[in-house]
């Protein structure tokens, strides 16, 4: 929960600090421009949601043909809103291509957090200086693409001041701040009538489709949205965790419950209650570590305890509850957290969406079913599902496409798309697109050729 003390520098950090060897910037908990302790009634938090409370210029960790050294980057805390409407504060870090150019055309990207620890945010990783460098790698290699363009990346720390990852609700509010943050801020100069698209993939996918469903609402004044873009999306966290449940990724189950427990304390209180011992280390390695320490320490485990249920040979899951979903607790604020449910909230700029037939991580029903309810409901949508791909593979093949989507959207092309109706095919990859030519140049035959090889000619499927 972000009210609790932060905890203090560990011996082998001081240690360290002595000598000149450690990292020159604070982990977030420890650096007060974070604000990560501030309460919800501090003053300042009850200014409009993007009021900037403070402003830095930083530098971005070097990355090959990343050119870090000519970049103008900085990083504003700004204020947001929490998932129940109380007043909080995050990061959101700015990176604006080199040159003179002028900067109308803006991405809210939202990054592959996927944790519920403040140590994960991708603020600290882009920043040179911190301990997280292969966060900021992970993220790089789909910017070099956009900055090569021209266009500016405002990049939030969605899951905000409480690391809620999984609560899209609060994400969509702190993607919108973010931009009302970043169009206010006077060093950074964007022209008045700049456009915006936004992308997300995985967990960014839930900030960016719960922006883009929150907008109307929640930012209407941000009217130069041009369009979001997003794949790999949790639409329906319950499904996911059923999806996950007792598989590779069966870590993502803890990391949500316990992203979603940071913003909603009514759910902390009866986690905390419900973990039995099997699970608490799991629990405690999710408030500390990130996407990849948390996955591999629950490796094929029956976190929710289904299996267990049904066969009493097989261990025990991570709760003393027999029904972990079905508890008041848990059911309400995964209600509260299920996208396309409120018949009002309807994106209102044209959307484009990948999803995996064969995603490990979210299953693609509720997507299909997303597209459907709001293509009835009036949104634009093109939805490539894609029957080749994985959910890793997918954001690096689905990407090309996707951004040669948010270029047209940019320079304000003509959207075949008609509100209404919308435009789903179904591929065996977006490899072979002239949008992948244009976006990957030379790797975008040695990716195809790699899945050729790897899957088509053996007739394979991402599991075999």
């Amino acid at each position: 929960m972000c009210n609790k003390a932060a905890p203090k520098p560990t011996l082998w950090r001081r240690f360290l600090t002595l000598f000149g060897v450690a990292p020159p910037h604070p982990a977030p908990q420890y650096d007060p421009f974070y604000g990560y302790n501030t309460p919800s009634s501090d003053p300042s938090l009850q200014a409009a949601p993007g009021t900037i409370l403070r402003s830095r210029k930083i530098e971005i960790v070097p990355f090959p043909g990343f050119d870090a050294k000519n970049l103008s980057a900085w990083q504003l805390a700004y204020v947001t809103r929490g998932a129940e409407g109380q007043g909080q504060v995050t990061i959101v870090t700015i990176i604006a291509p080199p040159g003179p150019g002028k900067r109308d055309r803006v991405v809210s990207y939202q990054p592959k957090t996927d944790s519920a620890a403040p140590i994960c945010r991708t603020s600290y990783a882009l920043r040179k200086g911190g301990t997280e460098r292969y966060g900021a790698l992970s993220e790089q290699i789909f910017m070099e693409t956009l900055l090569d363009r021209g266009w500016v990346i405002v990049c939030p720390d969605y899951e905000s001041q409480n690391d809620a990852f999984g609560a899209g609700v609060q994400s969509g509010q702190a993607t919108l701040d973010a931009l009302r943050a970043a169009l206010q801020f006077k060093e950074l100069a964007l022209e008045e009538n700049a456009r915006i698209v936004g992308w997300g993939y995985s967990g960014g996918a839930i900030a960016t489709a719960w922006a883009a469903q929150l907008q109307s609402s929640y930012a209407p004044e941000l009217r130069n949205i041009v369009g979001w873009s997003f794949g790999g999306t949790a639409v329906d966290l319950e499904a996911a965790a059923r999806h996950c449940n007792n598989t590779v990724v069966a870590g993502i189950v803890v990391g949500v419950l316990q992203g979603l427990a940071n913003a909603y304390p009514k759910l902390n209180k009866w986690l905390l209650a419900s973990i039995n011992k099997v699970g608490e280390p799991h629990f405690l390695k999710a408030r500390e570590s990130c996407f990849y320490s948390v996955v591999a320490s629950s490796l094929g485990k029956d976190v929710l305890g289904l299996v267990a249920a049904a066969d009493s040979k097989k261990s025990e899951g991570y709760f003393n509850v027999s029904d972990v979903l079905g508890a008041p607790e848990c059911r309400d604020v995964m209600k509260h957290n299920l996208l396309g449910a409120h018949p009002t909230q309807i994106p209102v700029a044209p959307l484009f969406i990948v999803q995996s037939l064969h995603d490990e991580i979210v299953p693609f029903a509720p997507v299909d079913d997303l597209v459907q309810r709001w293509g009835r409901a009036g949104a634009r949508i093109e939805y490539i599902r894609d029957e080749w791909s994985a959910h890793v593979i997918l954001c690096f093949t689905g990407y090309p496409v996707t951004v040669k989507w948010m270029e047209e959207r940019l320079e304000l092309k003509p959207n075949p798309v008609l509100p209404g109706k919308p435009y789903v095919r179904t591929v065996k990859t977006s490899l072979n697109d002239e949008p992948a030519k244009a976006c990957l140049g030379c790797r975008q035959g040695q990716l195809q050729k790699q899945m050729v090889n790897d899957y088509q000619k053996p007739n394979k499927t991402w599991w075999t």
